[in-house]
């Protein structure tokens, strides 16, 4: 069992944008993401560190345009693998496996993840995260529609400010979370790479931060912060938790009053939601 001191350490150490994406496994949710236009292509890339580093996690990026197709979208959330599952169905699964699922909507177009002999050798799995840059640019079609489980869905979009980062409705149902990354806050997993490229024979030619441009991601790493094992404890022990019935009653009256609302909301800003959250999750510890 994951020692509890050594997580709350843990939580305590991550930067705003890897507790986001804590809390979203923690709850298998999907967040939006954003910052300026300027910074987001470093967003982009810290993002993908902190799947591969700080989770262990295979990460794809799909860079979304008014012209995305469902096939590109389908294709692009795919990575290589050596040996895939004994199956020749859509890795999407079906409607009723999905977190974007709503009656009515078709599921995304299938793609076959192994070879037509269902070996699966060379074949092809769903990443387990996805960051969709711009997705709010993409045809609503391509926004509505479903997901797998067990993977973390990040809508990395440019923003001038908290709250005006936006997709379809629909989507927007199933997020999680909204967070606003401050580029003044800094891009610390991005930091470390551009550090270690600067020692290495090929820095001034090739950055390792240049390889997603290439169509390379991050290596997943064997020694991830964040284990399988460590998010499932936190999700167990936020399950766990139990809510005072003074608590429940003004957690009620929050969404039903709009004087309690107005009232509640005053000055309250995206951190201290996380923060609130945050107490959910780690209560037990």
């Amino acid at each position: 069992m994951a020692d509890e001191d050594g997580l709350l350490d843990k939580v305590h150490g991550l930067s705003d944008l890897e507790l986001a994406a804590l809390l979203c496994l923690v709850n298998r949710e999907h967040c939006i993401v954003s910052t300026p236009p300027a910074a987001l292509d470093e967003l982009v890339e810290e993002l993908q560190l902190i799947a591969t580093k700080t989770f262990g996690l295979k990460c794809a990026v799909v860079d979304c345009t008014p012209q995305t197709s469902l096939e590109d979208f389908a294709s692009s959330i795919l990575t290589q693998q050596s040996l895939a599952a004994p199956r020749s169905g859509s890795p999407l699964r079906t409607r009723n496996d999905s977190y974007f699922s709503r009656a009515g909507i078709s599921p995304l177009t299938s793609v076959t993840a192994t070879s037509p002999t269902g070996q699966g050798i060379g074949g092809s799995s769903i990443a387990h995260v996805i960051v969709a840059r711009n997705l709010d640019r993409a045809p609503r079609a391509v926004q509505i529609q479903t997901a797998p489980k067990q993977f973390l869905f990040i809508a990395a979009l440019g923003a001038e400010s908290g709250g005006q980062a936006h997709v379809t409705l629909h989507l927007n149902d199933y997020l999680f979370i909204a967070h606003w990354h401050d580029p003044d806050d800094g891009f610390p997993n991005l930091d470390d790479a551009y550090d270690a490229a600067d020692g290495a024979e090929t820095a001034s030619t090739e950055s390792v931060l240049k390889k997603s441009i290439n169509g390379d991601l991050p290596a997943v790493s064997e020694n991830p912060l964040f284990r399988e094992g460590d998010v499932a404890a936190i999700a167990k022990s936020s399950r766990d938790v139990q809510i005072d019935v003074d608590v429940l009653r003004y957690l009620m009256n929050w969404g039903s009053q709009l004087e309690a609302i107005e009232s509640i909301l005053e000055g309250v800003g995206p951190e201290d939601v996380i923060e609130d959250v945050l107490g959910m999750v780690t209560a037990p510890l």
